[in-house]
């Protein structure tokens, strides 16, 4: 390993490094509050497949939200089989699912920018699909997955219409769970 030094004695000429903390919290204040979006490199074989985004409304608290959804999959862990799946939650708003024949899993991150066409900072979840980059994820898991996404949306539904006004958000969300659930591989048994 080469490092080069050199020394600048005219200040002026001086290079400008700036702390990655500074830029961190500039563009969190910028987004208020909410965490930037993570980008991936569209070549990179081991970054994560993004689901769906779902856009959260305002007055629903991301907090909250986090603790009920992550209550709900651990309800869930055991189903079909138990041991199926473990929850772990990674960082203050991440939750991490992992399937017991561990080819893949999938995160939720809460509070996360969406950036609409109008430049304005909305709370999201984004939920991606994770696998080692190597093989995909098995066609149980793939089923299983699906099981319980679509559980979860619609227990998200119910928690998010509970403490809806009503009208125009009721169709909006509804419209953002049937988007997100035209993502899954396997459709919903009716």
């Amino acid at each position: 390993l080469a490092i080069a030094m050199w020394y600048v004695f005219d200040e002026s000429l001086e290079e400008f490094v700036p702390t990655f903390q500074a830029s961190e919290e500039e563009a969190t204040s910028s987004l208020g509050g909410l965490k930037p979006r993570k980008v991936y490199d569209p070549n990179d074989p081991n970054a994560p497949k993004e689901l769906f985004t779902l856009s959260i409304p305002d007055r629903i608290d991301i907090s909250s939200l986090f603790q009920s959804a992550g209550a709900y999959l651990v309800s869930q862990q055991n189903k079909p089989l138990a041991g199926s799946w473990t929850i772990s939650q990674y960082g203050e708003d991440t939750l991490h699912v992992l399937f017991k024949d561990h080819s893949a899993m999938f995160s939720l991150d809460f509070g996360v920018a969406l950036i609409e066409a109008t430049s304005h900072a909305k709370a999201s979840v984004v939920v991606e699909r994770h696998t080692d980059g190597s093989r995909v994820a098995s066609l149980q898991y793939m089923l299983q997955e699906s099981v319980l996404l679509h559980g979860l949306l619609d227990y998200l539904s119910n928690v998010i219409l509970n403490e809806s006004s009503g009208g125009a958000e009721e169709e909006y969300v509804g419209h953002e769970m049937e988007k997100a659930r035209d993502t899954l591989p396997a459709r919903r048994a009716s």
